[in-house]
C-alpha cells in the first residue's frame, strides 16, 4: 500500500527497516525514538508524516521523527524532553496545542478541535492558522466540565497579583500570602495601568485590588477585566481603607468577588482567597 506523499515503506513487527535515528540525541533519546517507531509499526500506521523537532541539533538543521497525522500521541513524551520556549519564568507552560491537549486528556485530537469549534474551550489562532490554548483556559475548561486535572497541569503554582499604590501594603500582603501553605507565586504592581499591562502578559488566578489608587482606580480595573472574555474568570478581592458602604456596592457591581476594609482580619482574608483559588 502506498503511503501519503507517494512513498512506500517496508516494515515488520520487529521494528522494521528505515528507522530514523536523528543525530544530536543521547542514547536514551534514541531508545525512545525506537520505541516510538516500533509503536507505529505495531499498530500498522500507514500514513507517515514527519514531525520537525527543533533545539536538539548538531548544526545539520531540523530533525525529523516519523509520526501519523492523527496519532501523534507517542511522540509527545519526546517533545516534553526538549527545550521549550513557551514557558513562564516559573516553568509553567503558557499555551498548548490541540495535539498536546489530546494527549494530556487521553482523547482524540478531533475531540479537542470540536471543543474549540463549539466554543467550550477558548483558543486563539496563530498567523499560520494553528490553534493555541492558554494554560489558564485549559485548566478552567477541565474544572468547569468536571474532568480530571492531569498531573502536568495540577502541579502549577497559582499566580496572585497585588495592586496597591502603597509599597508597604503590597509588601505586607505579599509576604503574608507567600507564607501560606499554598505554594503561591505573588507579584505586586503599583497601579491600575501597570496591572493591566502585567495581565496582558501573564493572566493571574487571583487579583487583590486596592480601590482608591491614583490614575486608574480599582473599580475601573475590575470593570475592564470583567468585560474582557479573556480575563473575566480572574478572581478579584477588593480592598480599601475607606469605610464607605456605597464604595463597597460599586466595586461588587463592577465584578469583584470579595471586599475587605483595611485593616482587615488576616485569617478571614486568607480563607476568602483560598476559597476563590480553589473554586
Amino acid at each position: 500500500m502506498g503511503v501519503r506523499g507517494g512513498t512506500r515503506r517496508r516494515h515488520d513487527d520487529s521494528g522494521g527497516e528505515n528507522r530514523v535515528i536523528p543525530r544530536g540525541f543521547s542514547d536514551s533519546d534514541k531508545c525512545l525514538l525506537n520505541v516510538i517507531y516500533k509503536s507505529y509499526i505495531k499498530h500498522h500506521f500507514i500514513y507517515v508524516h514527519y514531525l520537525r523537532v527543533p533545539n536538539r541539533l548538531d548544526g545539520a538543521g531540523a530533525l525529523t521523527v516519523p509520526c501519523h497525522p492523527f496519532r501523534v500521541f507517542p511522540c509527545l513524551p519526546l517533545l516534553g524532553r526538549l527545550p521549550v520556549k513557551d514557558r513562564t519564568k516559573t516553568g509553567r507552560r503558557s499555551y498548548y496545542t490541540t495535539f498536546e491537549i489530546s494527549a494530556l486528556c487521553e482523547v482524540n485530537p478531533t475531540t479537542v478541535q470540536n471543543w474549540v469549534k463549539e466554543k467550550k474551550l477558548r483558543a486563539y489562532a496563530t498567523p499560520g492558522g494553528h490553534r493555541r490554548i492558554r494554560h489558564e483556559d485549559l485548566v478552567s475548561f477541565l474544572k468547569r466540565f468536571g474532568m480530571p486535572l492531569p498531573p502536568e497541569l495540577g502541579q502549577q503554582r497559582a499566580l496572585v497579583l497585588i495592586v496597591d499604590d502603597e509599597k508597604e501594603v503590597r509588601e505586607v500582603i505579599q509576604a503574608m500570602m507567600e507564607s501560606w501553605d499554598e505554594g503561591l507565586e505573588v507579584v505586586g504592581e503599583p497601579g491600575g495601568v501597570e496591572a493591566l499591562l502585567f495581565i496582558g502578559e501573564r493572566k493571574p488566578d487571583l487579583a487583590v485590588l486596592d480601590i482608591m489608587m491614583p490614575g486608574m482606580n480599582g473599580i475601573e480595573v475590575c470593570r475592564k477585566l470583567k468585560m474582557n472574555p479573556a480575563t473575566q474568570n480572574i478572581k478579584i478581592v477588593a480592598i480599601t481603607g475607606m469605610q464607605d458602604p456605597e464604595l463597597r456596592e460599586r466595586i461588587l457591581e463592577a465584578g469583584a468577588d470579595m471586599f475587605f476594609t483595611k485593616p482587615f482580619d488576616f485569617a478571614e482574608f486568607r480563607a476568602a482567597c483560598v476559597k476563590l483559588l480553589h473554586s
